[in-house]
């Protein structure tokens, strides 16, 4: 997300506070304390038999 919200700021050419107009630790944590409906989650791999299954399988 930090990543993201440097790209934004960097595209708009707007200055920042932020080192380098990349948000730090602090500034995630309070972000997601103000808006408790985002929440931070890790990408999990699908298993072998949701990452193959066929269209056919997910409309029957």
């Amino acid at each position: 997300m930090k990543d993201v919200v440097k790209t934004i700021i960097d595209s708009r050419g707007a200055k920042t506070g932020f080192r380098d107009n990349c948000p730090g630790k602090d500034w995630m944590q309070a972000f997601f304390k103000s808006h408790p409906e985002i929440r931070e989650r890790m990408g999990q791999a699908l298993s072998h038999e949701r990452a193959v299954m066929k269209k056919d399988a997910l409309d029957e």
